[in-house]
């Protein structure tokens, strides 16, 4: 899905960095989620919506 994403928004940028490296980028990373389609930071003050991604739900 995000590999799709990439080839259709910004197709220079794809696989700059290995898998390896983009799972420990990853896992590194603190996600908030304030629900399916919203990330928050950790107070719940700012929100991302990110309901791009609903039309690539399976």
């Amino acid at each position: 899905m995000v590999q799709e994403l990439l080839k259709i928004h910004d197709p220079d940028r794809l696989n700059l960095i290995n898998a390896g490296q983009a799972w420990r980028l990853l896992m590194e990373t603190p996600r908030h989620y304030k629900d399916e389609v919203t990330f928050t930071d950790s107070l719940g003050e700012m929100s991302v919506n990110c309901s791009i991604l609903e039309e690539y739900k399976d």
